[in-house]
C-alpha cells in the first residue's frame, strides 16, 4: 500500500527530499496519527502546515464558529473549501469578501 507522501516524493523528492522526510515523519507519523486530535483538527493542522510560515493565518471552522465582516478586515486573502451541504455558507462568505 502506498504511503500518503508517495505523491509528494514523486513531485518534489528530487529537489526537496527534506520536505518529503518532514511530511512523512512529522505530518503523517506524528500529527496525523495523534488519536487525541479529531480528524477535523488534524485536517486543520495539515492545512496550516502547508501554508508559508510568514503568513498570518486564522483557521475558522464555519460549522462551529460565526464570522462577520470585521473578522476579515485584516485579511489579504480568504480561502474556503467545503462540500455541497456548505454551499450556502460558502456563497455567503464570498458575498462578504466582495
Amino acid at each position: 500500500m502506498p504511503k500518503p507522501s508517495d505523491g509528494a516524493k514523486k513531485l518534489i523528492g528530487d529537489f526537496s527530499p527534506k520536505l518529503v522526510e518532514l511530511t512523512d515523519r512529522v505530518l503523517f507519523d506524528d500529527v496525523w496519527e495523534r488519536r487525541e486530535l479529531s480528524k477535523r483538527d488534524r485536517s486543520l493542522i495539515t492545512v496550516a502546515a502547508l501554508l508559508p510560515e510568514s503568513w498570518n493565518v486564522r483557521l475558522v471552522n464555519r460549522n462551529a464558529e460565526e464570522l462577520d465582516e470585521g473578522d476579515l478586515d485584516w485579511a489579504d486573502m480568504v480561502m474556503t473549501g467545503g462540500m455541497l451541504p456548505q454551499q450556502a455558507d460558502t456563497l455567503a462568505l464570498i458575498d462578504i469578501c466582495h
